[in-house]
């Protein structure tokens, strides 16, 4: 771990980046191994070998970190969606059971977005979050086109109510999906069986019922 002898201010680009590259990985480092209410400045401070004042030149909140975090696994998505739209195979029949895999394949991102609304944009320095909702609105614009391109839905209104409304739908289901055992022991004391497999199932026909609401949609679109 690096410590803070000697520590300079960086002034240029490319120093800036790597200080910048050096707290995000201590966040994301962190983020693997403790609840997101656990997570302090301080101790990302501390992980990537700065002192926290010194952070605060980069990344004045906690949520500017995480939000720059969540952009750049919303990035590797896109790709990742660019990947499958280029297989000749997709249609509007098989389109659910090829796209879950890829929204589910990125589980920090499903973690990032159940705190988008309720944390990360309740906290975010102005400035960040601006940056990020110009992001998000690019990212989403470019799948809106690829899946317009697949004629998989009638109109970009309807690619981008079925964005939103899906994604809120599966992060908020996601923890689901990874129950402990202990967690499933309790359960069943209880009465109340909670298989991962069950709510695996009700994702898919929630968002199953979404694509068949919004794959006509033609109304006034709500990414801007």
């Amino acid at each position: 771990m690096k410590t803070c002898s000697g520590w300079q201010r960086a002034r240029q680009d490319d120093q800036i980046e790597q200080r910048e590259a050096q707290i995000l990985q201590a966040a994301s480092d962190l983020f693997d191994c403790f609840r997101y209410d656990d997570i302090t400045l301080a101790k990302i401070a501390k992980a990537a070998g700065f002192t926290r004042s010194n952070l605060y030149r980069y990344f004045p909140t906690r949520e500017d970190v995480f939000l720059t975090l969540m952009s750049r696994d919303m990035d590797s998505w896109v790709t990742h969606v660019t990947g499958l739209m280029e297989r000749s195979d997709i249609t509007p029949e098989t389109f659910v059971d090829q796209w879950m895999p890829i929204v589910l394949g990125n589980p920090r991102m499903m973690r990032f977005y159940e705190l988008l609304a309720g944390v990360f944009e309740q906290k975010a320095s102005a400035e960040r979050l601006l940056v990020f909702k110009q992001r998000l609105n690019e990212q989403l614009s470019e799948i809106i086109d690829q899946l317009l391109q697949k004629n998989l839905f009638a109109s970009a209104e309807g690619a981008s109510r079925f964005l939103v409304t899906h994604l809120a739908f599966v992060s908020g289901l996601y923890p689901k999906l990874s129950l402990s055992k202990q967690h499933q022991d309790l359960m069943e004391k209880s009465g109340h069986s909670e298989s991962p497999d069950e709510y695996r199932m009700l994702m898919m026909e929630g968002v199953r019922a979404f694509y068949k609401t919004y794959q006509g949609d033609t109304r006034s679109s709500i990414v801007s």
